[in-house]
């Protein structure tokens, strides 16, 4: 069955490893460099993308969160147990009960009354 899910994932988290100080002493994010990991480039449309990895759990967790992004590890990084990177959560979209729609019946404005 398929469920939708709805979160967030943290930008700074994801670009952690791109940011660069500036003159004016803010943080910026250095796109000039997207194509190493953990950012890949398509071939078909020239794009960048990150890889991703989504963890659904069987229950939520302590904050109701129903499954974790990460982002996605090089088999190195992997097979040397590095701990993975977590950039957000999800929650499982709960729709929420209609209230019962109330029907009120309204007296017609002239009855045909013999009196």
């Amino acid at each position: 069955m398929s469920q939708l899910l709805y979160g967030s994932i943290c930008i700074e988290d994801l670009f952690i490893s791109k940011t660069v100080k500036g003159k004016d002493g803010k943080t910026y994010v250095c796109l000039d460099n997207l194509s190493e990991y953990p950012f890949a480039k398509s071939e078909s449309n020239g794009k960048h993308y990150a890889n991703v990895t989504v963890w659904v759990n069987d229950l939520p967790d302590n904050y109701g969160n129903d499954a974790s992004i990460q982002l996605s590890q090089k088999k190195e990084d992997w097979l040397a147990k590095v701990k993975p990177q977590y950039i957000g959560n999800l929650k499982k979209n709960q729709p929420k009960a209609a209230a019962p729609e109330v029907v009120t019946a309204s007296a017609p404005s002239s009855y045909d009354l013999p009196f």
